[in-house]
């Protein structure tokens, strides 16, 4: 290095004194690093770079000794660590106790947030982890096939029956094979009807899933006259007896069977793979089994799942499966398998998509948005409102903190300090938030959406993670700011009453005016939702549906006996015999006007049928019964038919269906064929003169529907030998469509009161922090004279340029995004309008004031003396 060359363009080597940094001990390096960066400085200048770099290496390794090495804290250390912990807790646990209202706000606003978002964990694991529970589920495989179809090729869940014994003989490493096969059949219990979801299965289905049986034993169906149930059935059949040994009828391939209940089983999680409620062995199912050709044996088809070995060689297994496929190849030469496949069970959930008729449908995405936007939504509002109210409560420990740090606290330590006060509200608003979600939030969802959720704290592993990653997570999301901004006191400003905290925070106020946007927009939902209901319960559905009865008519024969039982009877002014069933179960046709095709919904009925239901006639005439040419050549249709084709009536030309020539005699008005989620379609009405009818449809006399529904029901089992009753008023159609709105109805509100109540939380500590920051200067203006109008009008101010600029965004986003979520759920829906936005606005405007009045009172209520006598 030249003389000139000045001194800070020559630095000692990185690494060499990074790793000084590394090994030496902290409380030597400063003096150790300082040493050999003048020696290396002074040799560069004597003896030149290169020198001076390599010399300071050496100096590196050289202090490598142990007396230099950095080491592990000692034991009294890692005691005194412990020790600054538990006193952090104490602390901690004291000024949740001395602050008993604003604790509970924050682990209640909290508790709330972490049930909702255990409901939609729960839900969203009943879709992803399905099967996980297993104890083999890692030697479970589903047998697939592969098909070539028309739109490409095709995989598929089921297979041919018999591939289940030839795999169990045929492929190395194979344990068990299990055929399933699922059905609806109507079982028969003392004159009550029921249809369960039933699932045949060969006898080792038991050994090779995991259930927990609560009566009886899992090994029943080795006697192929007994059955297992899930207790939900059981309790359904039989009621408070025990279920074991009593007699059931079922109807299988038409035929009654009677069993003998051998077992029950708890009810299934929501995670299981297969829905069912009743087992029964598949001899039943294949009872002409040994009988039928070769071929009809092969056309049978069920999901085969297969039980490998623990160190099965798969590729010699799928070598093994192309030589059982050349069997199936062989049998069916034109409409063969291309190839078989061992679909995992851990992962037949995520590629469920892709095998069409599997065991294991693709989720609905809908649902699993829906519920993760409203637990992220509560979170962010609890959160949200934590924060405001966690600076709210550090105005009463400024003085605690100026003392800490005055004594040699460090930022970092306090920060430490107050994120392990934060772990106990969050760790109590766990708890709270298991309660209620078990206690209330569960049960309430179960019975809205038909699932068995709960939380299992036994046997689901998963749902710990899940409560320490949300605990985490809810600790450092809701303490990390406040415990910044708290750590960021100046000693000096406390003490000399310098300081003042919160009074114009940004942050604070864009929280609240987040909290208040999403309350606008919940309420939004929650109104558009109610309106939307209860038009609907009273939208004119088209038709008289009123004092109308129809009963299911299980085969043709029995048709004629019920139309005769029915028809004495003083109570039924008239009937007709229907194909289908306004309001559910149309049929849906390709027909044809000149060259222009058009799908149409066809309903089918007895001529007398339309004028029976009471549908409005606009042009033309209805059937007539006395004509015996109206079933063969003459149709009715409705205004949407005409409006999509644009024609008037008379219609000139005739109307091809299934390859026959209608006339149209008549157009009726729109009615609901369907629910009022869907639009109004295209619909042609035939008359049928044969009595090949699914349902018979009663016109009582008004007024006795309530008494006529067990007489009915009476008349039908005396009438029907076998058979599942399924009468109901025609006034009663849409009622489930009708429950599961309510519900979400129920759920929107649910969720607007609770982003309410979390905006009003939050509100109330932010305005109970200006209020505590500005006392002194409220108790000077009392003195001066000002009144309760002029303090409450101050206090006021801030908070309702919140709520405009809330309401401005709240009414945008809430009008757009609320719209969308009605135009994609209704066909015929209220919208949202302006009184919509306006309710909601007011609303939250309400609860703004009476928020803020409660600290308004405080005010007034304060003794300025009191406040100012330290000055």
């Amino acid at each position: 290095m030249s003389k000139d060359q000045p001194k800070q363009d020559l630095r000692p080597p990185k690494w060499a004194d990074r790793f000084l940094s590394f090994y030496c001990n902290p409380d030597v390096l400063e003096q150790i690093q300082g040493d050999v960066h003048e020696l290396f400085y002074w040799r560069a200048e004597e003896k030149g770079a290169t020198y001076a770099k390599r010399t300071f290496i050496w100096d590196v390794l050289r202090f490598f000794r142990w007396r230099n090495i950095r080491r592990k804290k000692p034991a009294y250390y890692h005691l005194n660590t412990i020790d600054m912990l538990k006193n952090y807790f104490k602390i901690g646990w004291r000024s949740l106790l001395k602050q008993k209202g604003t604790s509970f706000l924050n682990v209640f606003g909290l508790a709330c947030a972490v049930a909702c978002c255990l409901v939609a964990y729960l839900f969203i694991e009943g879709v992803w982890f399905k099967g996980k529970y297993h104890e083999n589920k890692d030697e479970l495989f589903l047998l697939t096939n592969t098909v070539e179809e028309e739109t490409g090729f095709q995989r598929h869940g089921a297979v041919s029956a018999p591939l289940a014994q030839r795999i169990a003989q045929d492929v190395p490493d194979v344990k068990q094979t299990v055929r399933i096969n699922i059905e609806n059949p109507v079982i028969n219990h003392k004159n009550e009807s029921f249809r369960e979801r039933t699932l045949f299965v060969d006898p080792q289905f038991m050994d090779m899933f995991t259930y927990t049986m609560e009566a009886g034993y899992s090994g029943a169906l080795n006697e192929p006259h007994q059955v297992i149930l899930t207790a939900s059935v059981a309790r359904k059949f039989f009621g408070d007896i025990h279920p074991i040994g009593q007699d059931l009828e079922i109807l299988i391939n038409g035929k009654p069977k009677q069993f003998v209940v051998g077992g029950v089983m708890e009810d299934l999680p929501s995670t299981a793979i297969f829905n069912f409620g009743v087992l029964v062995n598949n001899e039943n199912m294949y009872v002409d089994y040994a009988n039928s050709s070769l071929q009809e044996q092969w056309e049978r088809g069920a999901w085969v799942f297969v039980q490998s070995e623990k160190d099965a060689n798969h590729a010699k297994q799928q070598e093994a499966l192309s030589r059982v496929l050349a069997k199936q190849q062989e049998i069916f030469p034109d409409d063969h398998y291309i190839d078989l496949q061992m679909e995992p069970l851990n992962t037949l959930v995520k590629n469920a998509r892709s095998i069409e008729g599997g065991p294991v449908n693709y989720g609905s995405v809908a649902p699993q948005i829906l519920l993760s936007a409203i637990a992220i939504f509560m979170l962010t509002l609890a959160i949200f409102n934590y924060i405001n109210i966690a600076i709210v409560m550090a105005t009463k420990r400024v003085k605690e903190i100026g003392v800490r740090k005055v004594i040699g606290g460090r930022k970092g330590q306090l920060v430490f300090q107050f994120l392990s006060e934060n772990l106990i509200v969050c760790f109590m608003a766990l708890l709270l938030g298991g309660l209620l979600a078990s206690a209330l939030f569960l049960p309430w969802f179960n019975n809205l959406a038909s699932k068995n959720l709960e939380i299992d704290l036994l046997r689901n592993g998963n749902i710990w993670l899940f409560f320490a990653g949300l605990l985490v997570f809810v600790t450092v999301a809701s303490g990390i700011y406040p415990s910044l901004y708290i750590a960021s006191f100046k000693p000096v400003a406390i003490f000399t009453g310098k300081f003042k905290i919160g009074s114009k925070n940004r942050l604070t106020s864009a929280l609240l005016t987040f909290q208040f946007v999403l309350a606008i927009i919940t309420i939004v939902a929650g109104i558009a939702f109610v309106q939307t209901n209860n038009d609907n319960e009273t939208r004119d559905w088209g038709y008289n549906q009123e004092a109308k009865f129809l009963v299911n008519v299980p085969e043709e024969a029995d048709y004629l006996q019920l139309r005769d039982a029915f028809a004495s009877h003083p109570n039924v002014v008239d009937m007709a015999g229907s194909r289908h069933m306004i309001g559910q179960g149309l049929n849906e046709r390709k027909a044809r006007y000149l060259e222009e095709d058009i799908t149409v919904d066809v309903l089918m009925g007895a001529a007398n049928y339309p004028d029976l239901m009471g549908l409005r006639l606009k042009e033309g005439r209805l059937f007539d019964p006395n004509l015996n040419t109206d079933p063969e050549q003459s149709i009715v249709v409705n205004q949407t038919f005409l409006d999509r084709l644009d024609l008037d009536f008379p219609v000139k030309n005739p109307v091809v269906l299934d390859s026959m020539e209608y006339t149209v005699i008549g157009v009726v008005e729109d009615f609901h064929v369907h629910f009022f989620t869907f639009s109004m379609d295209p619909l042609v009405i035939r008359a049928s003169k044969d009595s090949a009818f699914n349902y018979l449809n009663l016109k009582l006399v008004a007024g006795s529907e309530a008494e006529m529904k067990e007489e009915v029901k009476e008349i039908w089992h005396e009438t029907v030998a076998n058979g599942l009753y399924a009468g109901m008023l025609q006034s009663d159609v849409f009622d489930d469509y009708f429950d599961d709105l309510n519900g979400v109805r129920n759920l929107l509100l649910f969720t607007s009161v609770l982003a309410i109540m979390l905006s009003a939380m939050g509100l109330f500590g932010l305005v109970s922090l200006n209020i505590n920051a500005r006392m002194k200067d409220f108790s000077i203006r009392k003195i001066m004279g000002a009144g309760l109008g002029e303090l409450a009008k101050i206090i006021f101010k801030r908070y309702l340029i919140l709520w405009l600029i809330a309401g401005t965004i709240g009414a945008a986003l809430g009008s757009w995004a609320i719209s969308g979520l009605l135009n994609s759920v209704f066909a015929f829906h209220s919208g949202v309008g302006p009184v919509t936005i306006i309710t909601a606005l007011l609303l939250l405007l309400l609860v703004i004031i009476l928020t803020i009045s409660s600290q308004v009172i405080k005010v007034k209520k304060d003794n300025p003396a009191d406040t100012l006598k330290s000055e």
